[in-house]
């Protein structure tokens, strides 16, 4: 009888999904007939481009047949570990990036970390909280040789204190703007 087959997640990070990899995996292994623990190690290739969901067969490693039955396969289902910066939806990544109002009225260039290393990015003028901006081609792989795009995802950050001469300032560009949100206005309202 054809030994079962044998599952097992493999958490792979976004550099080994963009790269590919090859890696020593330990899977412990308890035989159903006596009970014994046993350690096994496997070598896995991670091929570029690999997707969350993906399974990596590895064929005659599952459990032992009986008689003269083959050995079950073990399938490795793949999982992306959880990035310090980055998330994922499938191919295209995500970065929050806080940015001062300042920054935000008045534009910057802004240096941030992606998969390819450090990437200057533009902040245009009088750009808006959850703003996005598109990053061509620094996604994950699509294909051989195509990638998904980053997205920057702006957030503005206001200080949380402020001392009285910056009080002032603020309270200066204020007077001076003629930006009114939400339909807000400096005149008194009127009745219809």
């Amino acid at each position: 009888m054809r030994g079962s087959d044998v599952e097992a997640e493999l958490s792979v990070s976004f550099e080994e999904v963009l790269k590919g990899s090859e890696r020593t995996v330990s899977l412990r292994k308890v035989n159903p007939r006596t009970g014994e623990e046993t350690s096994h190690k496997y070598q896995v290739k991670i091929p570029r481009g690999i997707n969350e969901g993906q399974r990596i067969r590895l064929a005659g490693q599952g459990e032992s047949g009986t008689g003269s039955g083959v050995s079950g396969d073990l399938f490795l289902h793949i999982r992306f570990t959880s990035h310090p910066f980055l998330r994922n939806d499938k191919e295209t990544l995500y970065y929050d990036l806080e940015i001062s109002p300042w920054e935000a009225v008045l534009g910057a260039s802004i240096m941030i970390r992606s998969l390819d290393g450090s990437v200057r990015v533009k902040i245009p003028p009088c750009s808006q909280n959850q703003q996005q901006l598109k990053l061509r081609g620094l996604g994950l792989p699509l294909s051989a040789n195509k990638r998904g795009d980053l997205y920057i995802k702006l957030s503005i950050e206001v200080p949380k204190s402020i001392d009285d001469t910056e009080r002032s300032t603020w309270q200066a560009l204020a007077e001076s703007s003629k930006f009114y949100p939400r339909g807000h206005s400096t005149e008194e309202a009127t009745k219809p």
